[in-house]
């Protein structure tokens, strides 16, 4: 025998290409799994008449964390029960949303006046909406993807998530076409 610097023999290279492939295609696999749980987190709510956004401060701290993604369910302002989490336009700025926790609601024909507080502010918010209008109310949300949303959005994100899909779909086909060594 030679040295421990020796070559390894036929059989244990290929036993270690072996291992590196399955190594490199389980990576590759996981990495697909999540891109593709992104990606259903992030459109799926569309097709389902949902919506997502992403918070965008901390007012609702602990329970909704800046960056969160919220997907929510559109309902009637009747709909919503004292302790939802409800997604509103913001009454003093009718361009912006704001998601924060219902704490009253009461009807005076047909307006609904809801009382709203996030759950880290001192402050509560005074809005109306008529009762055949529209709110959100949060039904599930995902911690931090609201920073992959985000970094998706830029221009150089955009590259780099096209340059990634494109690598792992080169990286399939490579696998599927690769011809396979008989087992032994």
């Amino acid at each position: 025998m030679t040295s421990a610097s020796a070559t390894l023999s036929a059989p244990g290279q290929r036993r270690l290409v072996r291992g590196l492939r399955t190594a490199v295609g389980g990576a590759v696999s996981c990495l697909l799994g999540v891109v593709l749980v992104f990606a259903l987190v992030l459109t799926l709510p569309a097709l389902t008449g949902h919506r997502s956004m992403t918070v965008l401060t901390g007012s609702m701290e602990p329970t909704l964390g800046t960056g969160s993604v919220v997907v929510d369910e559109v309902i009637h302002p009747t709909e919503a029960r004292i302790g939802d989490i409800v997604t509103f336009t913001d009454p003093a700025d009718s361009k912006r949303l704001i998601t924060h926790r219902l704490r009253s609601a009461r009807v005076e024909g047909n307006t609904a006046h809801m009382v709203t507080k996030g759950d880290a502010n001192d402050t509560v918010e005074k809005w109306e909406v008529p009762v055949d209008g529209e709110i959100g109310r949060v039904i599930y949300h995902v911690p931090k993807l609201g920073y992959v949303r985000a970094l998706i959005g830029t221009r150089q994100g955009y590259v780099i998530l096209m340059i990634g899909l494109l690598l792992l779909g080169g990286w399939v086909l490579i696998d599927v076409w690769r011809p396979r060594e008989p087992a032994g």
